[in-house]
């Protein structure tokens, strides 16, 4: 089921604007993957994150932004429709509200 997120994340990655730069940016960056329930614990806990928005990609694949409105952190997630395994897609610390 990795696998099968990490193919996902490509394609959409591939399909951004500006890919140029994106691909140079992502070959350099590991995309962390793990059990579902392990990474939400982990930005629940660490960052005190939680879920902001989420989306269909596919059937099988949803999009998850977490945040923490006080300290600016984010995330951007990929997990299966059946919530089993997630992969970490981008981070950051500077959101801001406009």
């Amino acid at each position: 089921m990795k696998n099968l997120i990490i193919a996902i994340v490509w394609a959409v990655l591939l399909s951004l604007p500006g890919i140029s730069v994106a691909e140079e940016v992502i070959e350099e960056t590991e995309i962390l993957c793990d059990n579902y329930t392990t990474i939400i614990n982990k930005l629940k806990n660490g960052y005190a994150e939680s879920l902001i928005y989420q989306g269909n990609i596919s059937d099988v694949t949803m999009m998850a932004f977490y945040a923490n409105q006080t300290t600016g952190t984010w995330t951007v997630l990929v997990h299966d429709t059946a919530q089993t395994a997630a992969c970490l897609y981008v981070s950051g610390e500077t959101l801001r509200k406009y």
